[in-house]
């Protein structure tokens, strides 16, 4: 009886007398690795010959380059699939609906710090942009208003000019002496 060696699958019964059909795949041994951060394991080739050629593959909507014989690098920021909550009043602009979207005001920005980390998932940020006042909301719009704006200081009167000096005075000239 023939059989497949233990690092490979059978493909059809041992049979008696004649060649097992086998195959081997590297992702039976290696998709732990893969799973334990979310992705696929990808084996292109299945035979016998070809072995060491697995890959790591991101699952949607995370995308990030392959790593031959290792996990991928993968990245996913919710801001690309959220960021609208921080930008407008509504994501669905129906007219006929009296539902009208419009630009948030003071503006909002989408942030997504844990984009390296594929397996972290609703923990993107609205936040005030520069201008607007308030507090940062994760998953959900921020409450922003833009700052009353100070009036300007009052200016100080005029100093009033000093005087104009008066040329001094003479006094007007003796009459003659009489005679």
């Amino acid at each position: 009886e023939c059989s497949c060696g233990s690092s490979a699958t059978i493909v059809t019964s041992p049979v008696q007398g004649g060649v097992a059909e086998c195959f081997f795949d590297d992702c039976a041994a290696n998709k732990a690795t893969c799973e334990a951060k979310n992705q696929l394991c990808i084996d292109p080739t299945d035979d016998d010959t070809q072995r060491g050629d697995w890959y790591c593959h991101c699952t949607p909507p995370a995308a990030g380059a392959p790593v031959l014989n290792g996990e991928a690098t993968c990245m996913y920021d919710e801001c690309d699939d959220n960021g609208v909550t921080c930008t407008l009043t509504c994501t669905t602009d129906c007219p006929a609906c009296g539902i009208s979207c419009a630009d948030i005001f003071p503006p909002q920005g989408c942030i997504d710090n844990s984009r390296a980390d594929d397996s972290a998932r609703d923990d993107w940020i609205c936040m005030c942009l520069p201008n607007g006042v308030g507090d940062n909301v994760t998953a959900a719009q921020a409450t922003c208003e833009i700052p009353p704006t100070p009036s300007p200081p009052t200016p100080a009167p005029p100093t009033p000019a000093p005087p104009t000096p008066r040329p001094p005075t003479t006094a007007p000239p003796p009459p003659p002496p009489a005679t």
